[in-house]
């Protein structure tokens, strides 16, 4: 639900992504690769999950940090970047919860 919302964030506002500086389009559509990546390892059950959803969250927060908002976002609600900040946090948190399931999981199949 996230990454639907933020890409129709994306489409809905490419003009004004655009207009506040040209590669502030390129840093959106690495992160939502980012995102995507992330969270096919995730469902795969990879190994590799986590660190991938750690460079999504510390993509995210550099681009908050780096550009005062999220791409504009401020202009609708000055909210939205700290929503956007806690919801990386939380979504590291559970992928985190995920990969220690996982985990304990392959391991057990290993004794057992």
């Amino acid at each position: 639900v996230v990454l639907l919302i933020l890409v129709s964030y994306f489409f809905a506002n490419i003009a004004l992504i655009n207009n506040l500086q040209a590669s502030y389009i390129y840093w959106y559509g690495a992160f939502i690769f980012l995102f995507v990546y992330a969270l096919t390892e995730l469902m795969d059950a990879n190994k590799y999950a986590m660190l991938w959803e750690l460079l999504k969250c510390f993509a995210g927060a550099f681009i908050i940090y780096f550009t005062g908002d999220w791409y504009g976002s401020d202009a609708a609600s000055p909210v939205i970047k700290y929503v956007m900040m806690v919801y990386l946090a939380v979504s590291a948190a559970v992928t985190y919860v995920f990969y220690k399931n996982q985990v304990r999981y392959n391991q057990s199949e290993l004794l057992g």
